[in-house]
């Protein structure tokens, strides 16, 4: 993506985050870009358009940040500890937590936006830690059929209890040592969930 495309997406979230997908005017998109509407057009068709390409762009670079490698160097508790501690460490920050609030408010309307959310970001996510996973079995420390569900269940634990409420309340916050203790306990409760026999 070049520069030109990104300075505009920049400009487009913070205006989507700020007045929802029908508040912000393609007039407020320009002015939040610093570009005209002939170049926004020249690189999105639409506002909808517009509006999926920063739902792509911020859950892959959410992604990207939590998946820095999928590499099982050590134990697999290990690389699920390290999995863990950035996945849930982007969870509860609040400019993810309003992405995701976006999302969910205008999925209903726009579909194809729910749909870029799991496909950029909790899918491939899964898909990550199913190969992680798929080399702690290889190895024995893990006996797992299903690689993708379990995947998942790592995921819902990782956040249980945290999650809604990081949303829900936006005064609530977790130190980063609260964060780091949360994902030991969902890493150890799913490895007994799994381990081999």
């Amino acid at each position: 993506m070049n520069a030109k495309a990104t300075q505009i997406l920049e400009g487009a979230r913070d205006a989507f985050l700020e007045h929802g997908f029908d508040g912000a005017s393609m007039g407020e998109i320009t002015r939040r870009a610093g570009v005209s509407k002939g170049t926004i057009y020249a690189h999105f068709k639409d506002k909808t358009d517009l509006f999926l390409a920063v739902v792509r762009h911020e859950t892959t670079r959410f992604s990207d940040r939590v998946f820095e490698s999928d590499r099982v160097d050590g134990t697999l508790r290990d690389a699920l500890l390290r999995v863990g501690q950035h996945f849930l460490h982007r969870v509860v920050d609040k400019h993810s937590c309003r992405i995701f609030r976006l999302c969910i408010a205008e999925s209903e309307r726009v579909p194809q936006v729910g749909m870029a959310f799991w496909d950029h970001g909790l899918s491939h996510g899964a898909g990550i830690v199913a190969r992680m996973l798929a080399v702690g079995r290889d190895r024995g420390e893990v006996d797992i059929e299903d690689l993708e569900r379990a995947a998942h269940q790592f995921f819902e634990l990782t956040k249980a209890g945290v999650f809604y409420r990081v949303l829900l309340d936006p005064n609530f916050e977790m130190s980063s040592s609260d964060v780091d203790r949360t994902v030991e306990r969902a890493v150890d409760d799913f490895l007994r969930m799994y381990r081999t026999p």
